[in-house]
């Protein structure tokens, strides 16, 4: 323990770091908000954020971050466990394994294929969200840091992808 102790005390000393607590919690405003209709799925950004789109359209997809909003609620935040895909066939396997919506921060991610960006409103292919379902956060898809090639999958994700 002290032999640590010391190496922190020495990257403070040499190198300024702050330690810092954790806050216990963190507020997320949304940035924007999911709209679907029957013909078109449209990101709508809020309009005190469309400064933060230039550029977007030179990219072709999109990863977006967006809060599980209809799904909260203490018992669903509780679940740490789940059949994937709520498929029993599937192993038991921890939220942080899965695509769930069960889990204790509700954050949700998609990646969509951009169809066209014009002011606040990006639409796109499709998206794995609700009409009205906030968004917390864009990104652009970045394919070398975004596509893993040889990254590795449990089984039941293989049988997902063969449906």
């Amino acid at each position: 323990m002290k032999q640590h102790t010391y190496v922190i005390a020495i990257a403070v000393a040499v190198f300024g770091w702050a330690l810092q607590a954790m806050a216990d919690s963190y507020t997320l405003q949304p940035v924007g908000r999911v709209i679907k209709t029957p013909d078109k799925t449209v990101l709508e950004v809020f309009p005190r954020f469309k400064d933060a789109l230039l550029g977007l359209d030179a990219f072709s997809h999109l990863l977006v971050f967006y809060w599980f909003d209809r799904n909260d609620s203490p018992e669903g935040r509780a679940v740490l466990r789940v059949h994937p895909r709520g498929d029993m066939a599937n192993p038991l396997t921890g939220v942080f394994a899965t695509r769930s919506p069960f889990r204790p921060n509700l954050i949700g991610l998609s990646v969509c294929k951009i169809i066209s960006v014009d002011r606040n409103r990006i639409v796109v292919d499709r998206i794995d969200a609700f009409d009205g379902t906030p968004i917390v956060d864009l990104k652009p898809y970045i394919p070398s840091g975004d596509c893993l090639p040889g990254a590795s999958v449990p089984e039941w994700v293989k049988r997902i992808r063969e449906d």
